[in-house]
Formats: structure tokens, C-alpha cells, sequence
């Protein structure tokens, strides 16, 4: 697992670099930018001052996932699963 990583909710100033990535992913399902409106249910994961992928979720009783998107140059290096393994901090069932 990647031990230089850290992670933050994400605000205002993170949308156009958000929806940039989320463009990117999977290309049959893209978010509308609408969805992003809610930045604080979306956790970024950071390298080296730069963001490398992001959650979006939702709690109630468990933490629900909704997206997970890292940039290309990071997948198989476990940015994902520190993404997951941070909201598991919350305390709650992640699904």
C-alpha cells in the first residue's frame, strides 16, 4: 500500500480536477457535474500535492459507496483501497 498518501473531503476548488478524472474513468458512465455538488460526500486521496483519484459516498447507518476513480498512472497501486481503508474510519460497515 502506497504510505505517502493522504486524504481530505474535497471543496470547491477541486471540482473542475474531479470531474477531469471522473471524464477520464470509465468511459460508458460519466457523472453529470450536477453530481458533484455535494463535495462533502466526496473524499480525495492526494500524492505528492496532487489528486489522484476519489469516493464518492454516503453515510447513514454504513457507509455506501457510490464512485471510486483513480487517475491512470496510479491504478494497481492500491490508491483505491487506502480510499476504502479511509472510510472505514468512520466507524462504519462499508458497502
Amino acid at each position: 500500500m502506497i504510505t505517502n498518501i493522504s486524504f481530505r473531503k474535497a471543496n470547491a476548488d477541486d471540482f473542475s480536477v474531479l470531474y477531469q478524472l471522473d471524464q477520464l474513468s470509465d468511459k460508458n458512465y460519466h457523472w453529470k457535474s450536477s453530481l458533484f455538488n455535494r463535495l462533502d460526500l466526496i473524499k480525495i486521496a492526494i500524492i505528492a500535492n496532487q489528486i489522484v483519484g476519489f469516493v464518492v459516498y454516503q453515510t447513514t447507518n454504513m457507509v455506501e459507496i457510490f464512485r471510486i476513480t483513480t487517475y491512470h498512472d496510479f491504478k494497481n497501486q492500491s490508491v483505491a483501497t487506502a480510499l476504502i481503508e479511509a472510510l472505514k474510519q468512520l466507524n462504519k460497515s462499508v458497502i
